[in-house]
């Protein structure tokens, strides 16, 4: 479950990117619930991707530098699970 949630916020970094969320890298570290070096590895996790990660010190947001996009699929051989007590 733990790599779920690294990939879960891994898709939240990529989401303020694209939108040009506006902060501080640590507000935006914070609004995302990780603290500012956690943020910084996510950023060189993108970056590791191919992604091209700037930051504009006027507008006060990350962007990319190119199209860049992240696709994240799970997928599992069950066909019934439990999630939250429920099968779904």
């Amino acid at each position: 479950m733990k790599d779920l949630k690294k990939l879960q916020i891994l898709g939240d970094v990529h989401s303020v990117i694209l939108s040009r969320r506006k902060g501080a890298p640590a507000d935006i570290a914070k609004s995302l619930g990780i603290s500012r070096s956690s943020f910084y590895y996510y950023l060189q996790e993108l970056e590791l991707m191919g992604a091209m990660i700037k930051y504009s010190r006027s507008g006060h947001c990350f962007f990319y530098e190119e199209e860049f996009k992240l696709k994240i699929v799970i997928e599992t051989s069950e066909l019934s699970r439990t999630i939250g007590g429920r099968n779904k």
